[in-house]
């Protein structure tokens, strides 16, 4: 009789402390916590021990330390986890390295509340470095002896260049020809004026 008493207080016992001691656990988020990432996330993911009711639960987004932005949640993939949608207005360019705080007060369907909050950090895209247009077989400071359209300034290639130097040969060459001509004329009346004295 002693024993079957014992034995229904220990039971009663242990049925009563086990609603007690039970809770829910914050498993992990995606981003994760401490994460850098390279463009802003359109979706935050907190996942639990337990089933989540996004009706009693939030989630706020903040950066730095401004104010917070309430985000829309859903169910997500599984029943422990919840779904937050960053709106489209936070996913600004950026400068430098921003720091985003996530807080959140969720509701297990139970009725077993957490509090809790994770971090992660968004960097600004690497400038890309400038380019050259100038092919690369060219020597150096080629671009700057270049043409309006892509030739170079010395016209020695060109068919005008190869007309007016075609022209100075001509007028050189006829230059000589009266030079000549009249030397010879000289020589000739001087040859007359000899003979004749």
């Amino acid at each position: 009789m002693v024993l079957s008493v014992l034995l229904g207080t220990v039971a009663g016992t242990l049925l009563l402390a086990a609603p007690a001691g039970a809770h829910t656990d914050f498993v992990r988020s995606d981003p994760e916590d401490g994460a850098t990432l390279d463009d802003m996330p359109s979706r935050l993911l907190l996942e639990f021990s337990d089933e989540m009711d996004p009706r009693l639960s939030t989630v706020t987004l903040r950066l730095g330390t401004g104010a917070s932005t309430s985000l829309e949640l859903t169910s997500g993939a599984g029943p422990s986890i919840l779904s937050a949608t960053v709106p489209g207005s936070l996913a600004i360019p950026i400068t430098g390295e921003t720091r985003w705080t996530v807080t959140f007060r969720v509701v297990s369907r139970d009725g077993h509340p957490v509090v809790g909050s994770t971090r992660f950090s968004v960097r600004a895209p690497q400038a890309e470095p400038p380019t050259s247009s100038a092919p690369a077989d060219d020597p150096p400071g080629a671009e700057a002896d270049r043409g309006p359209a892509g030739t170079t300034e010395a016209g020695s290639d060109s068919e005008p260049g190869r007309t007016v130097w075609a022209i100075a040969a001509l007028g050189v060459g006829a230059l000589l020809l009266v030079i000549g001509a009249v030397g010879a004329t000289v020589r000739l009346v001087g040859r007359d004026r000899d003979r004749s004295a």
